[in-house]
């Protein structure tokens, strides 16, 4: 013990046993300026932080509504209570009706309606609607649920099959809240993602799910485009199609239109599930596009009608194939068809240039105007052919 001790008993026998009341006193005022201390060490770094933000960087208002754009400007995170009170008003359900027959042995026909469920939200104050292009796809009847629960007839606008986007209008009568529009080219990995739709039918509608931006630039074919979406782990479901994904300040930055429900097989052969894997377009890539069917612009862009798969360089190596893209299935009425491309062929070059991937085959397409020739290198059976394909609209095959 002696190791610890600075002074031997013999000392500690000839001090005072307890110390003077002025000793008492120092003792007291050393301890509460050191616990003074190591306050400030924490306060005043947060006073600087909250203090010292570059105003033109990061401008800060508590109104969510300053700005129906969102762009240049970061605004006030507020809970996911007061985003689900502000978004929820403009967030509509969307019935759409199929009219069939079926024949029945009778010489007459049996009608009975399919009807599809997805969701909505208010795009401006004239009633218009924006969903997805699957939700309304076929459809001959369309309605609008109401947050309240009232339907109310629609008609469908217009759509853009291409990256699975749609415009109903309900009647200017119908008082509906426009939703906030954000900018999702600002949206970053690991931000608050709030989706409001209604999973699994009217049941659930209202339903507000929440998690963060999982990533960013997640190429994914969307109708029959590669576009960079939004991934997030914000619970997505079959009918939460066509709802809005939304930020932190109460800003829609995405349609939510996919999720990823299967991961794999295990070594049984049975399915393993994913979970928490969705996916949104983002709204800058919708904006524009909701815009031109809401004026009436025809939506043109540029294919030649075939639906395809990439080949990479395991794929490849794997069937002793060439890396390409892969024509799963040609559209009769398509410019491809008349060129003489088939479901099989491995599509490698486009002007003689080799395509890196889905993404780089669509812009590659894209980046030209219909009407305009492209050469397109083709493998088929051990052997490369170059042909002439005419662009397209593609939504003229619709």
């Amino acid at each position: 013990m002696n190791e610890y001790c600075e002074y031997n008993v013999g000392d500690v026998k000839n001090k005072p046993r307890y110390p003077k009341w002025w000793a008492i006193i120092a003792v007291m005022l050393a301890i509460q300026l050191v616990f003074l201390g190591i306050n400030l060490m924490f306060i005043i770094p947060a006073i600087q932080t909250n203090s010292g933000v570059d105003s033109t960087k990061y401008p800060v208002t508590s109104n969510v509504a300053d700005s129906n754009e969102g762009k240049g400007q970061v605004l006030t995170s507020i809970s996911v209570v007061d985003i689900a009170k502000s978004v929820n008003p403009s967030v509509v359900g969307v019935l759409s009706t199929q009219k069939s027959s079926r024949g029945t042995g009778s010489g007459s026909d049996e009608i009975f309606d399919s009807q599809y469920f997805g969701s909505g939200f208010v795009v401006s104050e004239e009633g218009h609607i924006a969903t997805n292009y699957h939700v309304i796809e076929g459809g001959t009847v369309f309605s609008v649920i109401l947050p309240g629960g009232e339907t109310v007839d629609a008609e469908l606008v217009g759509s853009d099959p291409s990256i699975d986007i749609a415009v109903l209008k309900v009647s200017s009568d119908v008082d509906l809240p426009v939703a906030k529009i954000g900018d999702s080219s600002t949206v970053e990995v690991g931000e608050v993602a709030v989706a409001i739709g209604n999973p699994l039918g009217i049941e659930f509608s209202g339903t507000v799910t929440s998690g963060i931006i999982s990533a960013t630039q997640r190429s994914m074919l969307v109708g029959e485009s590669y576009i960079n979406m939004l991934q997030t782990d914000a619970a997505i479901n079959p009918g939460n199609s066509g709802g809005p994904l939304v930020n932190s300040s109460g800003q829609v930055i995405g349609i939510n239109t996919q999720k990823a429900s299967v991961a794999g097989v295990d070594e049984f052969g049975q399915t393993i599930s994913a979970e928490g894997i969705g996916f949104a377009i983002p709204i800058n890539e919708a904006k524009p596009i909701i815009e031109q069917i809401i004026n009436g612009t025809e939506i043109v862009r540029s294919g030649i009608g075939v639906s395809c798969y990439e080949i990479d360089d395991e794929l490849a190596e794997a069937n002793q194939v060439p890396r390409g893209i892969y024509v799963d299935d040609v559209n009769v009425l398509g410019s491809a068809y008349s060129a003489g491309i088939r479901a099989g062929d491995i599509i490698t070059k486009i002007d003689n240039k080799a395509i890196v991937d889905m993404n780089d085959f669509t812009e590659r397409l894209i980046s030209n105007d219909v009407g305009d020739k492209i050469s397109i290198t083709i493998w088929r059976n051990g052997s490369e052919t170059t042909i002439t394909v005419t662009l397209m609209n593609i939504n003229d095959l619709e």
